[in-house]
């Protein structure tokens, strides 16, 4: 496999009830959002922004989660989904840029937190990746037809009984999410985390399942 190059990095901590994780991202870019800087080729995929540290907040009380199968969707430094790990799930982390695999396996392995990282587009996820307890999301709805190609993936990969956790900085209103998740038989309850508008510290929950009448359907 060829090497992948990561950007300059900083640790940030990460404190659950039990334990600390140590979590390594992309040095000074929350300083250039706050600054309006928009350059894009700035490796925004190795931050763990205010989306995913809500996620986090909210899974470090899962203890439900222990023995369960997670998947992490965008993983990019792979915050949530070592949570999920730390907790006791059966963890893995995808992402499109292998970059962000790389960086999340580094995460893992320097929390010593045993996960699978796979890059794969959620578009078009392999034939045998199964189905899943949870999935987790965060901030993955910031591009036209993002929404739509999570959705897709919910509705193929989410167990009967599974629970989607997808946390957005309000770039899409709740309305539309649940407008078009009823479309693809699914449920949802939104929430929000953190008040303030996008971009600017404000967090909608997403929490995401099957509709009843889909209970009984197969992916």
């Amino acid at each position: 496999m060829k090497p992948v190059e990561l950007p300059r990095l900083e640790t940030i901590s990460i404190q659950l009830p039990q334990r600390r994780l140590s979590i390594q991202q992309a040095a000074g870019l929350t300083e250039l959002v706050e600054r309006g800087v928009r350059n894009q080729d700035e490796p925004f995929w190795a931050c763990v922004w205010p989306s995913a540290r809500a996620l986090v907040e909210l899974l470090a009380d899962f203890d439900s989660l222990r023995g369960k199968r997670v998947l992490e969707l965008g993983c990019g430094p792979g915050a949530p989904g070592l949570v999920a790990a730390a907790i006791g799930a059966s963890v893995t982390l995808t992402d499109i840029r292998p970059e962000a695999c790389a960086l999340s396996r580094l995460n893992a392995e320097a929390n010593d937190l045993p996960v699978e990282c796979t890059v794969m587009d959620w578009n078009s996820p392999p034939a045998d990746l199964g189905s899943f307890d949870g999935i987790l999301a965060a901030d993955v709805l910031y591009g036209d037809g993002m929404l739509r190609g999570v959705l897709r993936f919910l509705k193929a990969h989410l167990a009967p009984d599974g629970i989607a956790l997808l946390t957005d900085p309000n770039r899409i209103q709740p309305g539309g999410v649940q407008g078009a998740a009823r479309l693809a038989g699914l449920e949802v309850e939104s929430l929000t985390l953190k008040p303030g508008r996008t971009l600017q510290g404000g967090v909608t929950l997403h929490r995401l399942q099957r509709r009843a009448s889909m209970l009984g359907a197969r992916p």
